[in-house]
């Protein structure tokens, strides 16, 4: 991402622990030790302390220790309940009664660590959503145990057994497809071969014309495999717009027939939080409903139920967490050509998930043999391996060249995101010659193929070449346009940049509009900015008060300039009384 008019890099801090969080009416979010005082808080930092009313306070996020004690407190609660439960006999009116108090102090607890994942995002706070997912397998025991009207004692709560596949399997080889054979059926109407020449495009390239075609055709006539191929073309961009609700659309089409994939990718648009506010719940119980069909088709050895289950088990959604069986289950479909497969071995071995350690040298075998079976995706994340993922402790050296390789071949198939790449080596010179024509070239091609995974910095970034006219004719109205495209779908970079610019032309007004909505959304240089316009008055009243809380958002994140603000502003105002 970048930004036009700044130049300093900064690295937030994130959140800590035990700091608490107060959202105030300005706009700001503080971190610290929140202690209540007569008529309000009092908020204290490394920065020093500030006094807030009750009336500035939108509302306050406990500390993640805080957190999890509470949440902790209540679990032994509903354990206790669930005990007495199990204990009685001969009165299953009382027990689930009981059991129903249990359940609904799980739910707090869900819902305390849902709003909790709200404010803390950071990866250091997973274990709030890991804890999510073993409560809802929890809630899944008391709920079975008041539907059969009878409690059977058991020494503590354990999550129902799972009815799975038998541990040996059929392997199952991928067909091969002769599409000249299948062609005059399809055009005949077989809908069968209609479907077989859609996937077969599709598994061919990313952005399939033909694939369209024929899975549209045969998910129009409503088959449950074609739809659910066409959920996925919106869902990921291949060759469509990106659009979650048409994938959705079709998802549910096939879902109504019972096809269990599409269950398994709606609960993946419930935990990518695509269609609105992440629900870990709806995306557990679209992926459990899911299991039920997905593994006899795994006993089968059918690849797509094997990577879907994996994932689940990788996760835990829908299934209680194994990662010794999700990896099972992905080799398994790794064996015999899996492309997803050899994808996601390659991102678990990349990012050491499921409890792995991170091994760079697995990563790069599996996204090798994705890359070389055709796989788009799996080709963008090899190039990844060599210019993002690399330099760090243990990850290699970075090879720009053989990014750009795969990058390439990727881009050859219309994948957006390897298009956005290239063009970000040949603007930044990375193992090339810079080149700004070149990456302008790229980024207009992946603007036509843009996604949710990088449409706002492809935006920034153009506007920012059409501002500094890097391979282009500079264009003051053309920055602005793609500023303005970039900051209407939330970019803070952008929004910053367009506040900059406005200062620059003196129009303090809009600059401190698009201040206001940058620094919201926690942007440090804007966050400094805002806090001079409150230290002197222009475009707003003059309130130091104000000043010092943008100044402190700031310098919490680490910004220098913001710290040095602050502390000159503490001591013109003098000592607090």
């Amino acid at each position: 991402m970048r930004t036009a008019v700044a130049f300093a890099l900064l690295l937030a801090i994130g959140t800590l622990a035990h700091a608490d969080i107060v959202y105030l009416k300005g706009g700001q979010k503080l971190e610290g030790e929140i202690t209540e005082k007569t008529g309000g808080y009092e908020i204290r930092n490394e920065f020093g302390s500030w006094s807030f009313s009750k009336d500035d306070v939108v509302k306050i996020v406990p500390s993640v220790d805080k957190i999890v004690a509470q949440g902790e407190t209540l679990h032994k609660q509903a354990r206790a309940l669930y005990e007495e439960a199990v204990a009685i006999e001969n009165d299953t009116k009382t027990a689930n009664a009981k059991l129903r108090s249990g359940l609904e102090l799980l739910r707090k607890i869900v819902d305390l660590y849902n709003t909790a994942l709200e404010t803390y995002t950071e990866p250091k706070h997973a274990h709030l959503q890991k804890s999510v997912i073993t409560l809802l397998q929890e809630m899944r025991l008391y709920r079975d145990k008041i539907h059969t009207e009878a409690v059977v004692a058991t020494p503590k709560p354990e999550v129902a057994p799972v009815v799975e596949a038998p541990a040996v399997r059929t392997v199952m080889k991928r067909p091969r497809i002769d599409p000249a054979a299948l062609l005059p059926k399809a055009t005949a109407g077989d809908l069968e071969a209609m479907v077989a020449l859609g996937v077969y495009y599709d598994d061919q390239t990313w952005a399939s014309a033909e694939a369209q075609k024929w899975l549209r055709a045969a998910a129009e006539k409503g088959h449950a495999q074609a739809q659910d191929r066409l959920g996925s073309l919106y869902a990921l961009g291949k060759g469509v717009k990106q659009d979650y609700k048409e994938a959705q659309k079709w998802y549910a089409a096939a879902e109504k027939s019972g096809f269990g994939l599409a269950r398994f990718h709606l609960g993946l648009l419930e935990w990518q939080g695509s269609l609105g506010p992440r629900s870990l719940e709806k995306a557990y119980a679209w992926c459990e409903k899911s299991a039920e069909g997905l593994w006899p088709l795994a006993y089968k050895g059918d690849p797509e139920a094997l990577v879907a289950l994996a994932w689940m088990l990788l996760e835990g959604i829908g299934r209680p967490p194994d990662a010794k069986k999700a990896l099972d289950l992905c080799r398994e479909a790794a064996e015999v050509d899996s492309a997803a497969a050899h994808t996601l071995l390659g991102l678990i071995s990349r990012d050491g998930r499921g409890g792995t350690e991170k091994a760079r040298a697995e990563a790069e075998e599996h996204f090798k043999k994705a890359a070389d079976l055709g796989y788009a995706e799996a080709m963008v994340s090899f190039g990844e391996l060599f210019d993002e993922y690399t330099g760090r402790k243990n990850d290699g050296a970075k090879d720009f060249p053989r990014a750009l390789q795969w990058y390439q071949k990727a881009a050859d198939q219309g994948h957006g995101r390897a298009q956005y790449r290239l063009g970000l080596i040949h603007l930044d010179g990375k193992g090339v010659a810079k080149n700004p024509s070149e990456a302008l070239k790229y980024f207009q091609l992946a603007l036509k193929n843009g996604t949710d995974d990088f449409l706002k910095g492809l935006l920034n970034d153009l506007g920012y070449m059409y501002d500094r006219g890097l391979g282009v004719k500079a264009d003051a109205q053309e920055s602005l346009k793609y500023y303005k495209l970039a900051a209407d779908l939330g970019s803070p970079e952008a929004q910053y940049n367009l506040g900059s610019i406005s200062l620059e032309k003196k129009n303090e007004k809009d600059a401190y509009k698009w201040y206001v909505m940058a620094a919201k959304q926690g942007h440090a240089l804007a966050q400094n900015n805002l806090g001079a316009f409150y230290a002197s008055g222009r475009t707003v009243k003059k309130s130091l008060d104000e000043a010092e809380k943008w100044f402190l958002m700031a310098a919490q994140q680490g910004d220098a300039s913001a710290a040095d603000n602050l502390k000159r502003l503490q001591k013109e105002r003098g000592p607090k009384k």
